[in-house]
C-alpha cells in the first residue's frame, strides 16, 4: 500500500489512478461541503471536485519549481 505522500506524488505526476485514489478519499469532505442551506447543492459538488482535482493537478506546476 502507498503511502499518502507518494500517492499524491503520483497524481502530481499525471497517473490517474493516484489521483481518483485521492479523490475518492476526499469524497466524504467534499460532499460535507456541498451542502447549503440544508439542502445538497449539485452543482457546488460538481464546482468543489473539479477545484480539487484542478488543485491537486495544480501542485505539480507550483512545487517542481520550488528549490
Amino acid at each position: 500500500m502507498n503511502s499518502y505522500k507518494q500517492t499524491l506524488e503520483n497524481a502530481i505526476s499525471g497517473n490517474l489512478s493516484a489521483m481518483e485514489t485521492l479523490y475518492i478519499q476526499y469524497q466524504p469532505l467534499i460532499k460535507k461541503l456541498s451542502w447549503h442551506d440544508g439542502f445538497f447543492d449539485e452543482d457546488l459538488y460538481q464546482t468543489l471536485s473539479l477545484s480539487f482535482l484542478k488543485a491537486v493537478s495544480g501542485f505539480g506546476k507550483k512545487y517542481k519549481n520550488t528549490p
